[in-house]
């Protein structure tokens, strides 16, 4: 949950291929990098942390793939595999979730 951000895109694929190893099913929940959920944590979320968390949270959106980046990211990580692949973004652009399943 919310860990792809902090992994560059080949740790991202070397993840979900290591998972396909030993499971024949992944989701992968993350932020998404777009201006809406930036401004929306900005405005209601930051004011009641402490700053330090706010930049946290800020950094971490910042660091997020947007959806055709992480989308790009797990097809090459599943080319060849036969993994069927489902990728929704939740409105707003609060998430992003991956749904891997291997035959």
């Amino acid at each position: 949950v919310c860990l792809a951000h902090h992994l560059a895109d080949s740790e991202v694929r070397l993840m979900i291929q290591n998972v396909s190893r030993s499971c024949r099913r992944f989701i992968l929940l993350d932020l998404v990098r777009h201006p809406l959920p930036m401004a929306l944590f900005s405005m209601f979320v930051a004011p009641l942390l402490t700053a330090l968390n706010a930049a946290d949270g800020k950094t971490s959106l910042r660091r997020s793939y947007t959806p055709a980046e992480l989308r790009r990211i797990v097809d090459a990580a599943v080319e060849g595999s036969g993994a069927r692949v489902s990728h929704h973004v939740a409105p707003f652009y609060l998430r992003q979730i991956v749904d891997i399943s291997w035959q």
